[in-house]
């Protein structure tokens, strides 16, 4: 019984921590403003859903442990990359996305908070400029 209260502290320090850096991710858009225009200069449809891909990495085989626990929780799905050099993994989350700027504050915001909970860390996010690409 007691690891059911561990992990409902464990989520409640992980939706603390989303909603300062929810916050946080709205004073600071920078990044994510930068990758919207060029991906708006490149795509031919810039308005359409695209394949959005977004890295998070666990840089132990604990924090991969609590990672994938805590993005199996929220209901997304992953790949999982593993580095040869080192004992880190990558988790790649794909989700179709028009690309609009306050989606993309909120999941950095998602992201990042349970990266900070987990002692993993957000990488930034890639996408496909054509839209509509299931690769």
């Amino acid at each position: 019984m007691d690891w059911f209260f561990h992990g409902l502290g464990i989520l409640g320090l992980a939706l603390m921590a989303t909603a300062y850096l929810y916050r946080k991710a709205l004073r600071s858009r920078v990044p994510d403003v930068a990758m919207l225009e060029r991906l708006k200069a490149h795509s031919p449809s810039p308005g359409e859903p695209h394949q959005f891909e977004f890295f998070l990495v666990a840089n132990s085989p604990e924090e991969a442990v609590q990672l994938r626990h805590f993005l199996r929780h929220r209901g997304h799905a992953f790949d999982e990359r593993r580095s040869g050099s080192t004992e880190g993994t990558t988790f790649v989350l794909r989700k179709m996305l028009v690309p609009e700027l306050q989606s993309l504050v909120r999941l950095r915001a998602e992201f990042e908070g349970l990266a900070a909970v987990t002692g993993s860390r957000y990488d930034g996010w890639g996408v496909n400029t054509e839209p509509n690409c299931d690769a």
